[in-house]
């Protein structure tokens, strides 16, 4: 999922032509870009461990 979710985030971003974020981590494109996966995969995750195991 964390894959994906950085190919849909990209695609987002290239389609609002917003190359660069931010600049708060230097040499990274900001920290929305480093929150890519994380925004598919977390969700994923919570309701993979909710479902599993309660």
């Amino acid at each position: 999922m964390g894959f994906l979710g950085g190919l849909v985030m990209s695609a987002i971003k290239r389609s609002l032509g917003a190359k660069d974020w931010g600049t708060m981590i230097e040499g990274h494109g900001g920290t929305m870009d480093r929150m890519d996966s994380v925004s598919f995969a977390a969700p994923i995750f919570f309701h993979l461990v909710r479902y599993f195991f309660t």
